[in-house]
C-alpha cells in the first residue's frame, strides 16, 4: 500500500477520531436533550467544546450554558411547538360476544325488508373473554347467489377489542362457495411512511384469506345508492364477504393466529344457502259469495324448477271475516307446492259476513334427505282479502202503549251499509188487525188494508230509505206490527209491539165559586180540570163545551167553543177556563165533551139557574193617603184612590180635592193630568175620571188611582187635604187627611211619634186582591189590583208582601203611587214585594200589577201579608181566565 493510499495522517487521524466520535456521541446527546426538553428544564450545563479541533470536549470545570426552551405552552410562556389539535383519543370498543340472529338461531336473509348484508347491524351483545376471537354471525340463511358478511374481532386482557391484529379465514373443504373480498383499511401511501406496517391483508385462494383488525372506524357502503346495506365497522373488527352459486352449507372459520389462548382463538360460521325464488300474492277485493284465491310462487334454479313438496303456511288473523274452503277446522292452512310451483289456499266470507282481513303467509323448506339442511322458515309477509257485499240495517221505531182511537205514528230506515249497491230492495209493513191506515209517506208503491209496500229497487251503499205511516187503533188489544226489507239474496225483519188500552180521564166542569145561579146579565166563570187517569200519554184532547141559548160565551157571544190539550201525562192534571154570559131567565146547561181521535172519553153536563134582573144599588168609595208630617220646603205624594163597591157602573165622575193655605200643588201624574184642572185660587182642584165598572160586571177596574205631588210653604201644625167624591147616580164619598208642617231647621221625626196602644188590638190586616178585564186572552196584558190595610187600632210594623205568581203567567211590572217597586223572586214561583216599614191605624197601601198569560188556562193569582202584629199569613187569591187566541 502506497502513502497516501488507504491510510490516514495523524491530521486526518485526528479530524476523523472528532467526528466519529462525535457521531457516536450525538444519538446520546439527542436521547439528553429530548429529556431535557420533555422534563421541562429551561436551562442546561454541557461541557464545553474544544475550539482547536484537538478534542471535543475541554476538560472540566469547563462547561457552558445552553437555554432549552419549551416544547409547549405552559403557563403562559409560549413554546416552540404548537399544542395539539385533536384531544386524547378515545377508548376502543369494548370487547362483545353474540351475534343478530333470529330468535330461532338464524340471521335470515330472505326477509324483503333486509338486504343481505344489513343483518350484521348491532351486534356482539355481552361481554367477550380476553384473547377470545368473536365471529357474527355464527348461523345464517342466505339465498344462492347473494353475498354474506361476517364481522369478526379478537378481545384484548383489558376487555376491549384489539386494533390490527392478523386473523386468517379458512373455507371447510366440504363447504360450497367461495370468499369474494376481504376487509382492508390499509392507509394510502403518505400515511404508510409514518405508519408501522401491520399483517398483511390478502386473498390468497377462494377458500383462504388473511386479515387484520381495523385501527379506525369505517362504513362500507358496498358501492350502491341505499343505506339499508351499509355496514359499520368499528375500530378493532374486520369483516369478509362469502358468496354460492350452488345450494349447501359453507363453514367458515376464522383464526388469530397470534392469540395465547388456544381454545377461544378461533371460531366457525355456519351458512346455509338455499335456492328459492318466492312470489308472494298481491291483495285483492273479492265480492262475498265468491272465492278469493291466494296463490304463493315459490321456485328453485333461478325460477326455474317448482320447489314441489315445500310447505306455505296460509293464517287467517280476522276468522269472523273469512275461512278457508274447503273448511281446515281453524284459521290455519298448510299448503304443498305443487309441480307448478304454486301453492294455492281459497278463502270465502262467513256467512254475511263482509269486510278485511288480513293473511300472513309463511313460506318453510323441509329438511332433505339429499342435503344436511335441517327444515327452516325462509320468509313471512302477510296480504289482505277484502270482500265486498250489499247490506241491508232495518230500524224502526214506534209506540210501545196506545188508546182506542188514538193516531199511532210507526217510522223505519232503511239502509244499506254494506260497499256495494243493494239490488231488488223493498220494504213492507204488515198492518195487524185492528187497526186502521191514515197516512204513509213518501208514497208507497201498493198500499191495502193488511199490508203497505215500498219498492226501492237500487239502494246504493251508504244511503238509506226513511218511512212513516200512521195507523188509527180501532180497539183494545196488543198487536205487532211487522216490517219486512228485503233485497237481491238480504232480508231483514223487525217488529214493534203496542198496546191498545182504553184511555180514562176524570173530569170537573163547573162554575167557579160553585155558584148554582146567576142573574141575567151576570157574568159566570167555568173551570175544566181534566185529569190522566191511564197508563199512557194523551195527545191532542179535544174539548167541546156546548151551551143553551140563554148561555153564550161571554165574549164571542157563541153557544160553541172549542178547546185542546196538546199532551197530558199519566196522572197529570190540565186545566181550562170559560166565561158565560146569562142572557135567558130559567135553566141554562152547558155540556162539555172530551175525545181522543174518534173515540169520546168523558162527557158532563152542568147548569146554572137564570134569575130575573134585580134593581142594583150604586155605591162609591175614595180615600187620601198623605204623611203625618212634612218640612217647609219638602214635597209630598197624595194618592187618592176611587172605587165602585157597588153593583151598577158609575159615570160622571168628579173629585173635588181642597188643600189647606200652607200647601201648593206641585204637579200630577200624566196618565190622570188631562182630567185634572186646578181652580184660579190654586186651593181646590177637580179631577174627572173615566167611568167605573163594578167588580160583578166582570171587566173593568175596580178602582181609579191619582198622584198629586203637594211642596210646604209655611208651617202649620194641623193642615188638611180634603176630597170628596161624586157621581151622576147619586152617591158620594169623602175623606181628609192631616198632617203638620214644620220648619226645614228641625228635624221631623223618623218615625210617627209614640201612641200609646189601646189596651187591646182591634182588627187586624187585610189583602184585598181583584183582576180588572177577566176573562184575557194569550199574549194581552192584564192588571191586577192588590190592597193592604190596617183594619186595626194599633199601629203595625215590618209587613211583608208575597205573591205566588202559578206557571203560565209573566208578572211584567208592579207599582205603589205610580212609581215601580223593587221585586225578587224567593223561588220559582214566589215574588217578594219591598217590606212596608210602618202602617198606622186605618192606613192601606195600593199595588198595581201588570202581568201577561202564555198559556189558555184558569190562573189563580194569590197574595199574602204577615207583620210583626199578624205572625200568621193572611192571604187573598183572585182566578181569571185566559183564552186561546182566535185563529
Amino acid at each position: 500500500m502506497q502513502a497516501g493510499q488507504g491510510q490516514f495522517n495523524r491530521g486526518q487521524l485526528r479530524q476523523h477520531s472528532t467526528v466519529t466520535g462525535f457521531v457516536r456521541v450525538l444519538p446520546l446527546m439527542l436521547i439528553v436533550l429530548g429529556t431535557l426538553f420533555n422534563s421541562g428544564c429551561s436551562r442546561l450545563r454541557l461541557p464545553a467544546i474544544d475550539p482547536t479541533g484537538s478534542r471535543i470536549f475541554l476538560p472540566l470545570p469547563n462547561t457552558t450554558t445552553l437555554n432549552v426552551p419549551q416544547l409547549h405552552e405552559r403557563n403562559g410562556q409560549p413554546g416552540i411547538l404548537p399544542n395539539s389539535a385533536f384531544p386524547t383519543p378515545p377508548a376502543p370498543p369494548a370487547c362483545l360476544d353474540g351475534s343478530c340472529e333470529s330468535p330461532g338461531g338464524f340471521a335470515n336473509l330472505f326477509h324483503h325488508k333486509h338486504k343481505l348484508a344489513s343483518k350484521v347491524h348491532d351486534h356482539f351483545r355481552s361481554p367477550g373473554k380476553s384473547g377470545e376471537i368473536q365471529l357474527t354471525p355464527l348461523r345464517v340463511l342466505a339465498p344462492v347467489g347473494g353475498e354474506v358478511v361476517l364481522l369478526a374481532g379478537i378481545c384484548g386482557k383489558d376487555g376491549y377489542l384489539v386494533k390490527r391484529q392478523p386473523l386468517e379465514w379458512m373455507l371447510s373443504p366440504d363447504s360450497v362457495g367461495q370468499f369474494i373480498e376481504v376487509g382492508d383499511d390499509r392507509p394510502g401511501k403518505l400515511a404508510g411512511l409514518i405508519h408501522h406496517k401491520g399483517p398483511d391483508v390478502e386473498k390468497l385462494d377462494v377458500d383462504f384469506a388473511r386479515g387484520r383488525t381495523s385501527s379506525k372506524e369505517e362504513l362500507i357502503t358496498r358501492g350502491t345508492p341505499t343505506c339499508e346495506d351499509d355496514i359499520q365497522l368499528r375500530e378493532g373488527e374486520t369483516w369478509l364477504s362469502i358468496s354460492s352459486p350452488t345450494e349447501g352449507i359453507s363453514r367458515v372459520t376464522v383464526l388469530a393466529p397470534e392469540s395465547d389462548c388456544w381454545d377461544q382463538r378461533r371460531q366457525t360460521a355456519t351458512i346455509y344457502w338455499i335456492d328459492a325464488g318466492i312470489t308472494f300474492p298481491t291483495p285483492q277485493i273479492t265480492r262475498a259469495g265468491e272465492v278469493a284465491q291466494l296463490v304463493t310462487r315459490v321456485t328453485k334454479s333461478e325460477n326455474l324448477v317448482p320447489a314441489t313438496d315445500w310447505d306455505v303456511i296460509y293464517t287467517i288473523v280476522d276468522p269472523s271475516v273469512a275461512a278457508f274452503s274447503p273448511p281446515t277446522g281453524s284459521n290455519v292452512a298448510r299448503v304443498k307446492v305443487n309441480s307448478d310451483g304454486q301453492a294455492i289456499a281459497n278463502i270465502v266470507a262467513q256467512p254475511n259476513s263482509r269486510g278485511t282481513t288480513a293473511v300472513v303467509m309463511e313460506v318453510i323448506r323441509p329438511a332433505m334427505p339429499s342435503d344436511s339442511l335441517p327444515a327452516v322458515p325462509l320468509r313471512r309477509e302477510t296480504t289482505y282479502v277484502t270482500f265486498s257485499a250489499p247490506g241491508l240495517g232495518l230500524q224502526v221505531y214506534g209506540p210501545e202503549v196506545g188508546s182506542t182511537g188514538e193516531q199511532l205514528t210507526y217510522s223505519a230506515s232503511l239502509g244499506n251499509p254494506g260497499d256495494i249497491d243493494a239490488e231488488n230492495t223493498r220494504l213492507s209493513v204488515a198492518l195487524p188487525a185492528g187497526t186502521k191506515l191514515i197516512d204513509a209517506r213518501p208514497q208507497p208503491t201498493t198500499a191495502t188494508n193488511s199490508a203497505v209496500v215500498w219498492d226501492q229497487g237500487l239502494l246504493a251503499a251508504g244511503r238509506q230509505l226513511d218511512v212513516w205511516l200512521v195507523l188509527e187503533a180501532l180497539q183494545p188489544n196488543t198487536f205487532d206490527v211487522v216490517f219486512q226489507a228485503e233485497g237481491a239474496g238480504l232480508a231483514e225483519r223487525q217488529t214493534v209491539r203496542t198496546q191498545i188500552v182504553d184511555a180514562t180521564v176524570d173530569v170537573k166542569f163547573a162554575p167557579i165559586d160553585g155558584v148554582a145561579q146567576a142573574e141575567v146579565g151576570n157574568v159566570v166563570e167555568y173551570g175544566i180540570d181534566v185529569t190522566n187517569t191511564g197508563r199512557q200519554t194523551l195527545t191532542d184532547l179535544k174539548l167541546l163545551i156546548e151551551t143553551t141559548p140563554g148561555l153564550p160565551e161571554a165574549y164571542q157571544g157563541i153557544n160553541r167553543v172549542e178547546q185542546t190539550i196538546s199532551m197530558l201525562q199519566p196522572g197529570s192534571t190540565a186545566s181550562r177556563g170559560v166565561a158565560f154570559a146569562v142572557r135567558q131567565e130559567g135553566q141554562q146547561t152547558a155540556k162539555l165533551t172530551i175525545s181522543s181521535g174518534n173515540k169520546i172519553l168523558s162527557e158532563q153536563t152542568t147548569s146554572i139557574l137564570g134569575l130575573p134582573p134585580r134593581q142594583k144599588q150604586p155605591n162609591i168609595g175614595v180615600s187620601l193617603q198623605f204623611p203625618e208630617a212634612m218640612q217647609v220646603g219638602q214635597a209630598q205624594n197624595a194618592q187618592i184612590t176611587l172605587s165602585n163597591p157597588g153593583e151598577v157602573p158609575l159615570t160622571g165622575l168628579q173629585v173635588e180635592i181642597v188643600f189647606d193655605q200652607a200647601v201648593n200643588i206641585g204637579g200630577v201624574d200624566q196618565q190622570n193630568f188631562p182630567n185634572f184642572k186646578l181652580a184660579p185660587d190654586r186651593r181646590s182642584a177637580l179631577w174627572t175620571p173615566q167611568d167605573l165598572l163594578p167588580r160583578s160586571s166582570g171587566g173593568g177596574d175596580p178602582f181609579r188611582q191619582l198622584l198629586i205631588s203637594f211642596s210646604a210653604i209655611a208651617p202649620a201644625d194641623s193642615a188638611t187635604i180634603r176630597t170628596r167624591a161624586t157621581a151622576v147616580e147619586g152617591v158620594q164619598a169623602e175623606d181628609t187627611a192631616t198632617f203638620r208642617i214644620v220648619n226645614n231647621q228641625i228635624e221631623p221625626p223618623a218615625t210617627p211619634p209614640a201612641v200609646e196602644p189601646p189596651a187591646v188590638r182591634t182588627g187586624g190586616l187585610e189583602v184585598l186582591l181583584s183582576d180588572f178585564g177577566d176573562p184575557t186572552i194569550v199574549g194581552n196584558q192584564f192588571r191586577y189590583g192588590l190592597r193592604i190595610f190596617n183594619n186595626s187600632n194599633q199601629p203595625d210594623r215590618n209587613v211583608h208582601v208575597e205573591l205566588l205568581v202559578p206557571p203560565g203567567i209573566e208578572l211584567l211590572e208592579a207599582s205603589s203611587d205610580g212609581t215601580p217597586v223593587a221585586r225578587t223572586r224567593a223561588q220559582d214561583n214566589i215574588v217578594v214585594l219591598p217590606t212596608i216599614q210602618y202602617m198606622r191605624p186605618g192606613m192601606s197601601v195600593d199595588y198595581i200589577m201588570i202581568a201577561r198569560p202564555t198559556v189558555p188556562q184558569v190562573v189563580s193569582l194569590e197574595a199574602r201579608a204577615y207583620s210583626d202584629n199578624e205572625r200568621t199569613p193572611i192571604t187573598a187569591a183572585e182566578s181569571h181566565t185566559v183564552n186561546a187566541r182566535a185563529n
